[in-house]
């Protein structure tokens, strides 16, 4: 709940608008916060500099606690789009939490467990960033498929959030959640609008309505035939009439 509340309370304090977050607005946020950015093509020289070259190449991102406490996130060039914004939210996460740090690398413990402890966390600081559980609850999003359609996350993403979504159902009362749904009403009106636009949609292109009226229509005439009436001279016409 801890980590959650952390992510929730990240949202209200910040000027995140909704939660089709892109790069270029995850890259903002980063910088609004104090903080340096690179991909790892960006400065390489830094990479040499802080000898980290090789411990880069076997990750997607991480976090170097400069000497003077300065944050600096580097990200792999090559992820795909989704992936990049998970990787800065995630990183976000190791500093907004606190997290420790080992040879200057931010969320290293001095334990592997302590380590995947940390990692953990910062996933699900970036999942309630992305796609609070709070807000897809509001939207009738309960399903590892539903959430897929949003691509608020990475693929890997859905189920885990989903199955956090159903494992804590009672953090969903608490007044932080209420404070959320408050600030991106707004969002959950429009999405709702856009579903039942969709939905109509569907419902026009579908054979389902020309089926029903068919079939009352069909009633309707078997009813009227069972009462002793018979079509007029429009609907049949004597022969040599028609």
């Amino acid at each position: 709940m801890q980590i959650k509340s952390l992510a929730w309370e990240f949202l209200l304090k910040n000027d995140i608008e909704d939660f089709q977050q892109n790069v270029e607005s995850a890259i903002a946020l980063v910088k609004r916060k104090g903080w340096r950015i690179y991909s790892y093509k960006e400065h390489p020289e830094l990479l040499k500099e802080f000898d980290v070259e090789q411990y880069a190449s076997a990750r997607n991102g991480f976090t170097y606690v400069y000497h003077n406490g300065e944050f600096i996130i580097f990200y792999r060039d090559e992820l795909p789009y989704n992936e990049k914004i998970f990787v800065i939210m995630h990183e976000i996460g190791h500093i907004e939490a606190h997290h420790t740090y080992a040879g200057c690398i931010l969320g290293q413990g001095n334990t592997i467990w302590e380590t995947d402890s940390q990692e953990q966390e910062a996933n699900i600081f970036a999942c309630e960033c992305l796609a609070p559980s709070c807000i897809l609850t509001s939207l009738g999003v309960d399903t590892v498929e539903k959430l897929k359609r949003l691509e608020l996350l990475p693929d890997r993403y859905n189920s885990l959030q989903i199955a956090e979504m159903h494992r804590e159902e009672g953090e969903l009362k608490c007044g932080l959640c209420r404070e959320i749904r408050k600030k991106y009403q707004e969002y959950i009106r429009k999405f709702k609008r856009e579903r039942m636009k969709e939905q109509s949609i569907r419902l026009m292109r579908s054979p389902v309505p020309y089926i029903a009226v068919i079939l009352v229509m069909a009633l309707t005439v078997e009813q009227a035939l069972a009462n002793g009436y018979t079509p007029c001279s429009v609907c049949n016409p004597p022969d040599g009439q028609d």
